[in-house]
């Protein structure tokens, strides 16, 4: 199987492309196995992939990266990580035509796991979405925002792209990650335009994308091609409340002076009780270097990894089975949480001593 990936790109003399991925033909996945891709014009890089019948048949999907090496040698990677299409949906003489994914795109961060697992979860995907027909486009988007109530369609100036709603809407599909949409489009060698746009639950359009029309001009005709345009322009902003604070400032009756890891769920608790959205903590890593209250400094660690004894709950680690080994040091808790501010060399002195004694009898746990 032949397949041609371009990548719409522009560059200057002295820049360049390479692509890796997860095909024999790069040797292994990784960066240092990259190969070069060849310019084709002003606006295109091209690579032809060859896949091997044995392939085919071990390899469920095609992975790869783009990297972007400046004119002083700098490699930059393409910030989608990894590109990605099922190799069922794909023919002989595919034609992919990606685009470059900048860093600095502000719908990255609705990619992560809190915007797709808590503030956007209401889209439903469509678990098998078929697309194996040949002589069409497969067109790719994301949009992160959507409503539930909101789906995403496409519209452009040919009569199979719906004349610009004269004939409807192109409805397109959400498989999870992105909005796909097929499109038997008999005259390839013409320059498309087209935009997306949302609509409603009925298919009643809603707004299109902000922004000139996109253009499609395929540098090279296919039997079959996938048009990953990366994020609809709709400009739509995600916006809530969020509260920063240091960990040694969330003081209970619960702690030993000073604000606790277990006390973060009481912080939870509130922020769901007044529509706080994000909490951010700072540092909780060890800082502890001079045994003074200059450590005290979240900024200061000694450790990426190792987390602070002074957030350590003695009184949870404990349970009912050893907390009287250590009822001398709880038992300063009372007057440590009336102080009003954290003493912090008495409390780190308490932890240390607690850690010690528990260590010697729990370790083994």
């Amino acid at each position: 199987m032949h397949i041609d990936i371009f990548l719409r790109f522009s560059t200057r003399p002295g820049q360049s492309i390479k692509i890796f991925g997860n095909s024999s033909a790069w040797k292994g996945n990784d960066i240092i196995h990259a190969l070069p891709m060849q310019y084709w014009d002003l606006n295109h890089w091209h690579f032809k992939l060859s896949l091997e019948e044995t392939e085919l048949e071990i390899l469920k999907e095609l992975r790869y990266t783009f990297v972007f090496l400046t004119e002083n040698g700098e490699s930059i990677l393409d910030w989608s990580a990894s590109r990605s299409i099922l190799l069922h949906d794909i023919a002989d003489g595919t034609v992919i035509l990606d685009s470059w994914l900048h860093m600095g795109e502000y719908e990255n961060a609705y990619k992560t796991a809190p915007f797709k697992s808590v503030f956007n979860k209401g889209i439903t995907a469509v678990r098998h979405i078929h697309r194996k027909d040949a002589d069409n486009v497969l067109f790719s988007v994301e949009a992160p925002l959507l409503s539930p109530d909101e789906h995403l369609a496409l519209s452009g100036d040919d009569h199979s792209l719906g004349n610009w709603g004269k004939s409807g809407f192109i409805p397109m599909k959400f498989n999870g990650e992105s909005w796909l949409a097929t499109v038997p489009i008999a005259r390839l060698e013409k320059t498309l335009q087209y935009k997306y746009c949302i609509t409603d639950q009925s298919g009643k359009l809603i707004r299109y994308e902000d922004g000139d029309n996109r253009m499609l001009k395929l540098p090279q005709i296919g039997q079959k091609v996938f048009v990953r345009d990366n994020y609809a322009n709709f400009n739509i902003h995600w916006r809530g409340t969020g509260v920063a604070v240091p960990v040694f400032s969330l003081r209970s009756g619960n702690g030993l002076g000073v604000g606790e890891f277990t006390d973060i769920k009481l912080l939870v608790d509130w922020a769901k009780s007044v529509d706080v959205k994000m909490i951010q903590l700072l540092p909780v890593n060890d800082t502890t270097s001079t045994h003074t209250k200059a450590d005290s400094y979240p900024y200061a660690a000694i450790s990426a990894f190792a987390l602070h004894p002074l957030y350590a709950s003695i009184d949870t680690i404990t349970g009912k089975k050893y907390k009287k080994y250590v009822k001398d040091q709880l038992s300063k808790a009372t007057k440590l949480n009336a102080s009003p501010g954290v003493a912090y060399e008495e409390v780190m002195a308490l932890k240390w001593q607690s850690l010690s004694i528990l260590y010697d009898l729990m370790g083994a746990e």
